[in-house]
């Protein structure tokens, strides 16, 4: 049975482009073999032979460049590998004449044994049998030598020779499978059957040795199933990587009654499966005791299971890491409780097709249902069937828990969720709930939770409240609810106000803007409100704008104009106000639009000096593990990847003792200074009716209006048809083209009141 592979790479090597040799210093070569693999500056070389414990030979020509000193890792070669290194090796030595040398001896007498005495040449001693091999015709090449009886031999191609061996215990050989296989497990079964047959003398008495067997294949591409018998169990088994073929590795239990199959595991895991294992486990009730979880996946393992029951268990249920991923892509049940169900570590991934999970017992979960670090669960599609006990959830370090549109109390439990250092609850809401006594004398940290928040003031709230958040998150919060709830509200009544105070020269306490709402009208089906904005100008507090259906500005008259109105005194397109051209006197004389006097017109943009706080970013290399498929089965190596990421520390959290109770990480921040920039800019729409006048056009005369009113199926001045299908206008310019075709109107009237004045006269 194969051993855990535990890579052993001592010392550096030295390798020369188009040489076959490489040298070693410090190395020991002796405990490898020929036909093994060198992964060497990134890429992978197979080794013909190694010549001494610090040299060998390439079995290609080397095609990097020159090196020394270079680090490596070594990978055994599959089996079927060393075999075909092994023959290729014994092909080389039947050149050269050696072949010749064979057949030219004379077994006269039998019993001959052969006996090389030099390049090309060879005796002979007694040995009958080996008098045949000289007579093999090796036509076609990869043919193996075979005694058919004394004195007699053929040859059998290495896929024959393969296939005649298999199952016979030979260790260096894998067998290629040429269909699907399925491996028996039973309770009154043995591991030193063969496992093909499911009776108590065939098949295996454990999983693990069910998974073992099907380690030593090639299946070629054909997935393996391991059919378990019902019975209880007191072990499971680790999938220690993948299958060589890329195909599946199955582990079935008692779909229809998975209490009919029961793992239980004292002090361990039930299913474990790592560096890259691809495996699908159903039917089975899983449970641990003293410590260990019911499912571990890890270092880029792939997992699916269903129709599994999940019972009372040490640990987690399900805990993944290391860039695991596990996918639930049938319906199950979980009858116990546990530390928590989910739970996902350093990236990895928890996922869950449409699926329904079935709780009984109201099980318990002692820190939670769902946890996520740095990792990824997404319960979309899941129906909760059934209730439990515990926190909800617990996301942090910037894991996400997704329910696309799930409430806040979606997961099973009764404790509402916590959300910490950069933890994400993607679903229909992400209030925390807030209870009196998280006030902490209305000065302490309010924990984060999970529901509404509400607060009920039953007399004069005079000291005012501080709501700090201190997650770096991109989710909204945190989330300030004013309600006034009046047992008999009446127009005028203040709904509430948001004060913006602070300091002024004198050290007195200031009001230098507030926002307050005011109810308009209370009744039942036609309520009204509006926002009114206050701010301090020169020493006075008064209103300067009003929101109810329109937008009514200070000093103007007339009141609220209704919805999609402004109603102002004067209108500016940035900074700019509007100003008329056409009518101007030098254009009505001279029919030329002057743009340097209306550019003067236009104050240059001055965006003031700032600070501004950024994330100190740090340049870190990380190891990314990445599997390829090669000839020889899955090959995993580690790339050393740079990347940007920001700078943590670490902020203690302290109780109302002063006591130092846990830290959370939170990104270092620096303060840039931005200097003043100035920036030039012009009077647009005077540039647009300058560009509209050298093109030909002169709004003075009413035939060109009204050629280029049809032709553009607009007012001159106005957007065409193609202008408004961009969508792109701002509401400033649209004043001014507004304005500007008013005017050139205008133009037309006072042409056409010319003409008439002539013709009356």
């Amino acid at each position: 049975m194969a051993t855990p592979f535990v890579p052993y790479r001592p010392g550096t090597i030295t390798v020369t482009n188009g040489s076959v040799d490489f040298t070693g210093a410090g190395t020991d070569f002796s405990k490898y073999e020929a036909g093994d693999v060198l992964l060497v500056d990134g890429a992978a070389y197979r080794v013909e032979e190694f010549t001494s414990n610090t040299a060998g030979k390439w079995a290609l020509e080397y095609p990097g460049t020159d090196a020394a000193g270079l680090d490596y890792d070594w990978w055994p070669a599959a089996d079927v590998t060393k075999a075909l290194t092994l023959y290729a090796s014994f092909q080389r030595l039947l050149v050269g004449g050696n072949l010749a040398a064979l057949a030219a001896l004379d077994g006269t007498g039998g019993n001959k044994l052969i006996k090389m005495t030099g390049p090309g040449t060879a005796e002979v001693f007694d040995g009958a049998n080996l008098l045949a091999m000289a007579a093999l015709d090796g036509t076609g090449g990869d043919l193996f030598p075979r005694f058919t009886g004394a004195g007699a031999m053929d040859t059998l191609s290495d896929t024959a020779l393969l296939a005649a061996i298999g199952g016979a215990g030979v260790d260096d050989v894998r067998v290629k499978l040429a269909g699907t296989r399925t491996y028996y497990v039973r309770t009154d079964g043995s591991d030193s059957n063969t496992g093909l047959v499911n009776n108590a003398g065939g098949a295996f008495l454990t999983i693990q040795a069910a998974v073992d067997a099907a380690m030593e294949l090639d299946n070629f591409g054909f997935n393996i199933t391991i059919s378990v018998g019902n019975g209880a169990r007191t072990a499971g088994a680790t999938i220690p990587g993948p299958l060589l073929g890329g195909a599946t590795l199955s582990i079935v239990g008692n779909t229809g009654s998975p209490s009919s199959n029961t793992i239980t595991v004292t002090g361990g895991d039930c299913f474990k499966a790592t560096n890259g294992a691809k495996v699908h486990v159903e039917g089975f009730k899983l449970s641990t005791v003293t410590s260990g979880r019911c499912f571990v996946v890890e270092y880029g393992a792939f997992v699916t299971h269903g129709s599994n029951d999940f019972g009372t268990c040490a640990g987690m249920h399900i805990d993944t890491g290391l860039d695991g991923m596990i996918v639930a892509v049938a319906d199950y049940a979980i009858s116990g409780g546990a530390v928590g169900h989910w739970h996902t570590g350093v990236p990895s991934v928890i996922y869950n097709t449409p699926i329904t999970i079935t709780i009984t017992g109201t099980p318990a979960f002692s820190a939670y249902f769902a946890g996520s670090a740095t990792g990824y669960i997404n319960f979309a599609y899941v129906t909760f069937v059934g209730s439990a006990t515990g926190k909800r959830f617990y996301v942090h370090k910037n894991g996400t828990l997704e329910g696309a549109g799930a409430s806040i109390t979606a997961l099973p439990g009764n404790v509402a969720g916590d959300i910490y250092t950069g933890g994400q609850y993607v679903g229909s809401a992400t209030a925390r709930d807030l209870t009196t006594a998280d006030l902490q004398s209305n000065a302490g940290t309010i924990p984060e939770r999970g529901v509404a928040n509400v607060f009920e003031l039953t007399s004069t709230f005079a000291v005012p409240i501080t709501i700090r958040e201190t997650e770096s998150g991109a989710q909204a919060g945190p989330f300030l609810n004013l309600d006034r709830s009046s047992a008999s509200p009446a127009a005028s009544d203040e709904l509430g106000v948001l004060v913006f105070a602070g300091k002024d020269s004198g050290g007195n306490n200031t009001f230098y803007a507030q926002i307050n709402s005011v109810l308009l009208d209370p009744t039942d089906g036609s309520e009204d409100a509006s926002m009114r904005f206050n701010t301090m100008v020169a020493g006075t507090p008064a209103t300067r704008a009003t929101i109810a259906q329109g937008l009514l500005m200070a000093g103007a008259t007339g009141g609220d104009k209704g919805a999609g109105t402004i109603n102002a005194i004067g209108v500016y397109d940035d900074n700019v106000l509007l100003t008329c051209m056409a009518l101007a006197s030098d254009f009505l004389r001279t029919g030329k639009v002057d743009t340097s006097f209306w550019d003067n017109m236009v104050p240059d943009w001055i965006e003031p000096a700032r600070k501004e706080r950024r994330l100190v970013i740090q340049k870190v290399i990380k190891p990314e593990a990445r599997y390829a498929e090669t000839e020889g089965g899955w090959v995993r190596t580690i790339a050393q990847v740079e990347t940007d990421e920001p700078v943590l520390e670490f902020v203690p959290i302290w109780d109302e003792d002063g006591n130092g109770v846990d830290a959370i990480e939170q990104p270092v921040t620096e303060e840039i200074e931005i200097p003043e920039q100035r920036i030039p800019r012009r009077h647009e729409l005077a540039h647009r009716f300058k560009a509209m006048v050298e093109d030909g056009f002169d709004p003075r005369d009413p035939v060109q209006y009204i050629a280029k009113l049809k032709a553009d199926e607009a007012l001159p001045g106005m957007p065409t048809k193609a202008e408004w299908q961009h969508n792109t206008l701002s509401s400033g310019e649209m004043f001014g083209r507004l304005w500007l075709a008013t005017e050139m109107l205008a133009l037309v009237v006072i042409n056409l009141h010319e003409r008439v004045v002539k013709l009356e006269r």
